[in-house]
């Protein structure tokens, strides 16, 4: 059976009415984003919220800090600060149990006008991922590189060398990130003029790439708008349908759906309680379809 996620941030002012609420609406865990103050201020909310989750028989999974961190920059200085930064995630992770560490392997760097700086960029993502395994794999936490809405590791041809080089680490698909990332390379190359990015077409390559190192799915909804996306939506009110997606993730090793809703139609925040039907429509296609 897969474990169904909510997404906790800081943003989240009462986490008690939170926590709870998710359980309510029948979430086997949160994904807890560490988005700054924290892990380095008001750590007491974190200690809070592991009491909560233990109370509500919840698990925690991590999302890692991305603000200003660049842990695939070619700059070697920049890139060593952020991984300072995720030394001390990584015993915060520790400290909360968590069952798995979700990250972006992230650059500014312009490389989508130069090959040299997308291999350097890609080389030093590749050393990242090496020294943060060495650092979780200590303390049997799952490392999990989440595909990248920006430039850099967002395309299937750039993940694929990290997962080449670094055979500990594990995968994430992220539907409406899939989906800028190649909306933009189309773009770029001038390529599907007035077709948008087949989402199923893109979770099959992940699936062939990455296989059962594909534990984590950051399940939304997208819709595209005069060549812009938006996501973060709930599945099934434009493109995704969970069935379809699920059929197609069939034989990974998908064990964490995390249901990244941050919007209702309208533009009105999702709460967990709006997200029930969602929950049990995606415990039900995949007890049916996600495993052999």
């Amino acid at each position: 059976m897969v474990l169904i996620g909510y997404p906790v941030w800081y943003g989240d002012k009462n986490l008690e009415h939170t926590i709870a609420s998710v359980a309510r609406a029948g979430f086997n865990y949160i994904e807890l984003s560490l988005d700054y103050p924290w892990p380095f201020k008001q750590v007491d909310k974190l200690k809070q919220i592991r009491r909560y989750t233990q109370e509500y028989s919840l698990r925690i999974g991590l999302h890692g800090p991305w603000r200003d961190i660049a842990l695939a920059s070619p700059i070697e200085s920049v890139r060593k600060a952020g991984l300072e930064v995720y030394r001390r995630v990584i015993e915060v992770a520790v400290d909360l149990e968590a069952n798995y560490l979700n990250l972006h392997l992230a650059t500014a760097q312009a490389i989508d006008v130069d090959s040299v700086i997308e291999k350097d960029s890609i080389e030093a993502a590749i050393h990242s991922a090496m020294e943060l395994c060495d650092l979780a794999c200590e303390h049997a936490l799952y490392l999990v590189v989440e595909n990248d809405p920006g430039k850099c590791c967002g395309l299937l041809g750039q993940l694929a060398p990290i997962a080449d080089k670094e055979k500990r680490i594990k995968f994430c698909f992220d539907v409406g990130h899939a989906v800028i990332a190649y909306t933009r390379k189309a773009k770029k190359n001038k390529e599907n003029t007035g077709q948008q990015i087949n989402y199923l077409e893109l979770a099959s390559q992940w699936a062939t790439t990455f296989k059962d190192r594909l534990i984590l799915l950051h399940l939304h909804d997208y819709r595209v708008k005069n060549g812009h996306v938006e996501d973060h939506l709930p599945p099934g009110v434009a493109n995704v349908s969970v069935k379809q997606l699920l059929k197609t993730l069939r034989g990974t090793g998908v064990y964490y759906i995390l249901l990244e809703v941050f919007y209702e139609e309208g533009g009105k925040h999702a709460s967990p309680e709006k997200l029930s039907n969602t929950v049990r429509e995606v415990r039900t296609w995949s007890t049916a379809l996600l495993y052999p």
